[in-house]
C-alpha cells in the first residue's frame, strides 16, 4: 500500500485512465486514488469486496474507533473516484452511504473462467455415482462444516449412491476431515491444478457452491459461481442472497438455507433422486446466461465505457 503509493506519484502522469480491481483489502487501491488526487486521471473501482463489512465478517471486532477509522477511509476512498462498478447487486446498499453525491453504481458481474470442457472426465470413484463437487478455499466461511454434517445425516441407501467431493486446501480442511470420520463417501482430493479443474466438474453431477449465514456474504457472489455456469452443470447453492437470486432466478439448480442442517439434507435428497430431464433444462440455462450476463465481451465493453466517458 505505501510502496504502491510512493511509486504512483512518480509513474501516475503517464496514464490516461487508472482501473482498480479490489479482490481483497480496499487499502490495495490507495496508489489508485493518489494518483487521482495528483493528476486528476479518471478512476474507477471494480469492486470485488465490501469494505468495511467484510472487515467485521472476518473477525474484527467492530468497536467506536475502528468504526470510525474504517467508515472515514472508506468514504475518503470513494469519494476520489470517478466511476464505481459492483461484481454483485447487493453491494449498492452497503456503499451507498460512501459514495460521493452523484456518483452511479454499474453492475458488473464477473465473467465466467474459460474451461476446456473437451478434456475427458477423472475417474472420481469406481461405481456409478451422484457426484456433489465443491472446489475453492476450505476455510470457516464456506460452511463446509453443515454441509458435511448434513451429507452424514443422510439415509444410507442416499450415501452409497453418491459421493462429496472436496477439492482445495485451506485453515479448516484438518478439522473437516476429522469432521468427516472417515465416511468413504466423502472424498478430499487435496489442491489441484486449475487447468486440471475441468476434469473434475466435467466427471460431478452437482457443483456446490456455499457461504456461512453472514449479512455481508448475502451480498457477495463467489468467482466460483460464474465457474461452474461455465462447466454448464447444475448447481447446489447452499447460500443466501444474491447467488441463490441468480440460481432461483435462472433456473440453475438446488438452493438451501446454509444455517440449516436438515435443509441441507434435504437438498441433497432432492438432487440425487432428481431425474435426467431436470437437470438437461438446468444446463440449458446456464448456456444462456453465458451468453448474455456473464458474456466476457460484453462486461469489458461496459467497464470500459464507464470508464473513459468520465470528463472532468
Amino acid at each position: 500500500m505505501i510502496f504502491g503509493s510512493i511509486v504512483a506519484i512518480f509513474i501516475g502522469r503517464r496514464y490516461d485512465y487508472v482501473f482498480g480491481f479490489n479482490l481483497g483489502s480496499l487499502t490495495d487501491m490507495l496508489p489508485a486514488v493518489v494518483i487521482r488526487k495528483l493528476y486528476k486521471k479518471p478512476t474507477m473501482f471494480w469492486v470485488q469486496d465490501v469494505w468495511p463489512d467484510s472487515v467485521y465478517a472476518y473477525g474484527f471486532k467492530k468497536t467506536k474507533m475502528l468504526s470510525t477509522l474504517l467508515d472515514a477511509f472508506v468514504k475518503f476512498m470513494h469519494h476520489n473516484i470517478t466511476a464505481v462498478a459492483i461484481s454483485s447487486k447487493g453491494f449498492e446498499s452497503k456503499l451507498e452511504p460512501y459514495i460521493k453525491k452523484g456518483l452511479k453504481f454499474n453492475y458488473a458481474p464477473n465473467w465466467a473462467d474459460d474451461l476446456d470442457m473437451d478434456m475427458d472426465p477423472i475417474a472420481l470413484s469406481k461405481n456409478q455415482k451422484i457426484h456433489f463437487t465443491f472446489a475453492g478455499n476450505v476455510g470457516k466461511v464456506q460452511n463446509l462444516e453443515n454441509i458435511i454434517n448434513a451429507f452424514c445425516l443422510l439415509p444410507d441407501g442416499y450415501q452409497k449412491k453418491s459421493q462429496l467431493n472436496i477439492i482445495g486446501d485451506g485453515s479448516n480442511l484438518i478439522f473437516l476431515k476429522k469432521l468427516s470420520n472417515n465416511n468413504p463417501n466423502i472424498i478430499f482430493h487435496g489442491k489441484q491444478m486449475r487447468e486440471d479443474m475441468a476434469k473434475f466438474y466435467k466427471a460431478s453431477d452437482f457443483l456446490i457452491v456455499s457461504l456461512i449465514n453472514e449479512p455481508i456474504f448475502s451480498v457477495t457472489v463467489p468467482a466460483k459461481t460464474q465457474t461452474y455456469i461455465a462447466a454448464k452443470k447444475p448447481i447446489l447453492a447452499i447460500i443466501n442472497g444474491d447467488v441463490a437470486d441468480i440460481v432461483n432466478d435462472n433456473s440453475l439448480g438446488v438452493c438451501a438455507d446454509p444455517s440449516n442442517v436438515e435443509l441441507i439434507k434435504k437438498s441433497f435428497e432432492k438432487c440425487i433422486d432428481m431425474p435426467e430431464n431436470e437437470k438437461s433444462k438446468f444446463i440449458i440455462n446456464n448456456t444462456k446466461l453465458l451468453e448474455t450476463t456473464f458474456n466476457k465481451d460484453s462486461i469489458i465493453n461496459n467497464l470500459t465505457s464507464q470508464l473513459v466517458g468520465y470528463n472532468d
